[in-house]
């Protein structure tokens, strides 16, 4: 008798504890439930990631030491002796850079999604503007490799560090062409919105219409060593940080603004 009774109070502890169990997950899911992800929590934050790909990409040059670059008329051991005084600051900064291209890829899309919310602008405008963006992540993540590579190995002969060196900044600041498609992509939709209240204002399209021409000057990089158009100069280096950034902070901006304008 006291067998049964103990048996029975036994399968009702068991009862009661799959019960609890199952009410505990239920709980777990309902909350789960009640944090839910949408299209628009997912376009802010790859419009605020903005933020990060342009926070990242000023660290590498100042941690490098490269704010400005160390000049392309350096001779052979002063480029090595260069790597070894900022060697920490170089592999810290080349990681990154690396992952500056992964935000840009982010924030590429966020203005794409915008880019559909104008009527009017078609396929073909919103792909060149993906493709182009695409395609500009690897500006980032390439020459970060390549910064990585020359910094890794110091005790190699000087002449190979140099040449390394010259591949990572060309790298650098010459592959501008993604930028010229992907940006008038975006300017030429921004224009095509003739709303009375449009998704962006006109001074976006024309900062991304302008923006890449300005950023053009280190197609002659490769020709010279010193003056403006070298990779330390006034227009490759200067003009160029003060165009990506101003042109970075204004799309930023106005596509956080964008995702948060309803329009219907």
């Amino acid at each position: 008798m006291f067998e049964k009774m103990r048996f029975l109070e036994s399968k009702r502890t068991v009862t009661v504890s799959i019960q609890d169990a199952e009410a505990s997950r239920t709980s777990s899911v309902s909350s789960l439930r009640k944090v839910q992800v949408t299209n628009k929590m997912i376009d802010r934050a790859c419009a605020y990631s903005g933020l990060i790909y342009t926070t990242f990409s000023f660290i590498f040059f100042i941690a490098s030491g490269n704010f400005p670059p160390a000049a392309p008329s350096l001779k052979a051991d002063q480029v090595v002796q260069h790597y070894k005084d900022h060697n920490v600051g170089y592999k810290v900064g080349a990681s990154f850079f690396l992952l500056a291209g992964a935000f840009y890829g982010s924030f590429t899309a966020a203005m794409s999604q915008q880019m559909k919310r104008i009527p009017g602008v078609g396929h073909t405008l919103i792909s060149a503007q993906e493709v182009s963006g695409a395609w500009a992540c690897i500006t980032f993540t390439v020459p970060a490799i390549f910064f990585a590579t020359t910094a890794y190995r110091l005790d190699r002969p000087a002449e190979i560090t140099q040449a390394l060196n010259d591949l990572s900044w060309m790298m650098t600041f010459m592959p501008f062409a993604p930028f010229i498609v992907q940006n008038w992509a975006f300017a030429f939709a921004v224009f095509m919105d003739e709303r009375p209240r449009p998704l962006f204002p006109m001074f976006v399209g024309w900062v991304n219409l302008v923006s890449p021409i300005l950023l053009g000057s280190g197609i002659a990089m490769h020709c010279v060593k010193s003056g403006p158009f070298a990779w330390n100069g006034a227009l490759t280096f200067w003009l160029t940080a003060v165009i990506f950034g101003i042109q970075s902070i204004v799309n930023i901006v106005w596509t956080i603004r964008a995702i948060e304008m309803d329009l219907e």
